[in-house]
């Protein structure tokens, strides 16, 4: 264990410089890197004590867990660039010593360290041996409004990355993907030994960095999207015809952005303008046209199996060519029923709410029960319990995504 403590050169808690005792001094990104590490620990050492207690759920807690993940992940790669020795990182004050030992186990080591990245809601990713990639782990668990629910949905890892799958390869002459291989056997050899949980919900994926927006591309009014154009006429700041009903159809397409907000965090719909702003014009248009293009030969795909892809969330990466270049690439899952609202064709009638193969359906029955945003900890008189969905609506879920797979695949 390093010997080596932190502590501010003001003396007042962490400035603009830190300094090992040992008289190494950082810059300011080192430290609010470790700042944050610090204050998401404290947070999460937190929430678990009052989940013991019965004041947080289970969703509170894991998402305290993907704050701290994150934070911690965000410090070790500015120990990487500063060339600060990993090892160092255990001795910053011991607020951080417990996480460090419930994330990665009793005596954690750099080599251990190297392989921890956060969860995701609904996702599990691992760093690999391999430099140039990343495994994704679909996991049965589910989230509505920014939530984990207590209990997931059987088999949903599965159907989801075999509809990932299929749309990789349907989509892959649009642009280039991040997918590798879902073949444990042509993955590194550490991975293998895992092969009986990771058959049909895993992929090795290339290591990108993510573009922080989230591509949505709508074709029908529906969602968040209605509701603003109930109150401004407009969607995502974009203005739209008066007299549109819930559900109908737009005469094209369009691309309505929204901030790629932290864990445990909401999403923020924003303009196209300020989305151009936010990532810079150039990439903006790359994968605003990337992202209609993808949508319009989904959809027009769905319609002749009998299903209508209504809106969709895309996420975008940038990967570096061995000359320097950064070309855009396609990354996450894909035209999953997470991530895009389906609904049959054979009841489409605009004027209202559709049935839907998405978790749609979770979202209708949690509203139904008293659930929503601000009441993450439980519905009012049962704070401290989580969300919990009943069984009836766990089965109706699963059928409804196997059946949504069966319809595109078959």
């Amino acid at each position: 264990m390093a010997s080596h403590t932190w502590h501010s050169s003001s003396g007042k808690g962490f400035g603009n410089e830190t300094t090992l005792t040992n008289g190494t001094a950082i810059s300011g990104d080192v430290s609010g890197s470790v700042r944050r590490l610090i204050l998401t620990a404290k947070h999460m050492q937190e929430k678990l004590r009052h989940w013991s207690i019965g004041k947080a759920s289970e969703a509170e807690v894991s998402d305290a867990y993907v704050r701290f993940g994150t934070a911690f992940n965000e410090t070790i790669t500015a120990f990487k660039c500063h060339k600060i020795d990993l090892s160092d990182i255990y001795s910053v004050p011991g607020e951080i010593r417990i996480p460090l030992e419930q994330c990665l186990g009793n005596d954690p080591s750099p080599e251990l360290l190297e392989q921890y990245m956060p969860e995701g809601k609904v996702r599990n990713v691992y760093a690999t041996s391999s430099p140039d990639s990343i495994l994704f782990v679909a996991t049965d668990r589910i989230s509505a409004y920014d939530v984990i629910l207590k209990n997931g949905i059987p088999d949903k890892g599965k159907l989801l990355t075999q509809l990932s799958l299929f749309w990789f390869e349907q989509l892959g002459h649009i642009i280039p993907n991040h997918f590798i291989t879902a073949n444990v056997d042509e993955m590194p050899e550490e991975v293998q030994q895992y092969k009986d949980q990771l058959v049909g919900r895993s992929m090795l994926v290339k290591k990108a960095s993510v573009v922080p927006l989230e591509a949505i591309v709508r074709g029908y009014l529906s969602g968040s999207a209605w509701k603003e154009y109930q109150k401004s006429g407009t969607v995502h700041g974009i203005s739209l015809p008066a007299g549109l009903v819930e559900s109908e159809q737009f005469p094209e397409p369009i691309f309505t952005p929204s901030t790629k907000a932290e864990q445990g965090a909401h999403d923020e719909n924003i303009s196209p303008e300020q989305a151009a702003k936010l990532i810079g014009e150039e990439l903006y248009t790359q994968i605003s046209t990337a992202a209609l293009q993808l949508y319009k030969t989904a959809a027009e795909y769905a319609r002749t199996r009998g299903v209508i892809l209504a809106d969709t969330k895309f996420e975008f990466g940038l990967v570096t060519s061995p000359s320097g270049e950064q070309s855009l690439i396609l990354v996450d899952e894909l035209l999953t029923p997470d991530s895009s609202r389906y609904w049959p064709l054979s009841s489409y009638t605009p004027g209202g709410p559709q049935p839907s193969f998405d978790k749609q359906y979770v979202r209708d029955w949690l509203v139904s029960e008293g659930f929503r945003t601000g009441l993450e900890s439980g519905r009012e008189g049962h704070e401290g319990e989580g969300w919990l969905i009943e069984e009836s609506v766990v089965e109706g879920t699963r059928a409804r995504y196997a059946e949504a797979v069966e319809l595109l695949m078959k």
